[in-house]
């Protein structure tokens, strides 16, 4: 009988910790209106504290500025699950998966991305770079790269106002299907085309893969 107790309490625990880890709005940090120059700020402290060796990472800096600006506890517990130092502006709920906008301070060029979030794994970042992968067997995507030797891929549309279009199959699954700019090389030479990549998830949550949903040239059908 205690065995049985005992085994029961460490389920609902588990059960409580799993629901207590579900993402939510509660994530999301923006900047306070006069607060313009805050992460420029940031950026210019961790660069300065990494240059001189005081800092070991950018993304330990970053927490800790967070930290120190008293921000829910929820928003650090958000970068700290991510891998390129990002923070949540917007929140969708879906289900069984969800769709968190982030922005990612540090980078060079894109700053702005999504996370499929919630499902198994918890985060899929859509823009890592191994998603694309898939696409390159594609034989349209080989017939394209015959024409153009550099042909290369970077991600679309990731603005805050963009959304994913979102397909439930009858089964029970469900897509989440971004866009990605093909281009003759580098991110600001010519548009070839576009990729859509479809992220697939059972009825519970689960990853299943990424498919290519279709390849298109400019001014061309899609394949």
């Amino acid at each position: 009988m205690r065995s049985s107790i005992i085994l029961a309490l460490l389920f609902f625990a588990l059960n409580s910790f799993a629901a207590q880890t579900q993402l939510s709005s509660k994530s999301i940090w923006n900047p306070k209106i006069g607060e313009t120059d805050l992460l420029q700020r940031i950026r210019d402290v961790c660069s300065r504290d990494l240059e001189l060796g005081h800092i070991k990472t950018i993304h330990s800096c970053f927490i800790a500025e967070l930290e120190k600006l008293k921000v829910d506890p929820e928003v650090v517990q958000f970068v700290k699950q991510t891998k390129t130092i990002g923070y949540m502006t917007d929140f969708k709920r879906v289900g069984p998966v969800d769709l968190a906008y982030v922005n990612f301070p540090f980078r060079a060029n894109q700053n702005e991305g999504f996370y499929l979030a919630n499902g198994t794994p918890s985060l899929i970042d859509v823009d890592d770079p191994k998603w694309v992968d898939s696409a390159k067997t594609h034989s349209f995507f080989l017939v394209l790269q015959k024409k153009y030797p550099n042909l290369s891929i970077f991600p679309g549309d990731r603005s805050p106002s963009f959304v994913p279009q979102i397909i439930r199959e009858p089964r029970g699954e469900i897509d989440f299907v971004f866009q990605y700019s093909l281009r003759d090389g580098c991110r600001a030479c010519a548009h070839l085309g576009q990729l859509d990549l479809s992220f697939r998830f059972n009825s519970k949550g689960k990853f299943q893969g990424v498919i290519v949903h279709q390849v298109k040239a400019s001014h061309e059908k899609s394949e």
